[in-house]
């Protein structure tokens, strides 16, 4: 895997499923960096302008610097990976 992509997790503070792929996220060593979407004064809209309108979480952004950046909805191990290779 490319660890060395950009990794975002748009989270809430509740989202049992989040803090699981957060989890997961640091077992495989992926450094991240989270917006809690429920804990920062913008943070609906950050989500939405980087998931084309969606207020789903966990939503996770890849991005590498050679291309655009890459949306995964929900906690989805595979897509992830594949992203990150």
């Amino acid at each position: 895997m490319n660890t060395t992509a950009k990794v975002t997790v748009y989270s809430t503070s509740t989202c049992g499923i989040c803090h699981s792929l957060m989890q997961w996220l640091e077992n495989e060593h992926i450094a991240f960096d989270t917006v809690v979407v429920d804990e920062v004064p913008d943070g609906i809209a950050q989500l939405m302008a980087v998931s084309d309108g969606a207020i789903g979480v966990p939503f996770t952004t890849i991005k590498h610097d050679s291309q655009d950046r890459i949306g995964v909805t929900g906690f989805d191990q595979k897509a992830i990976q594949t992203a990150l290779a």
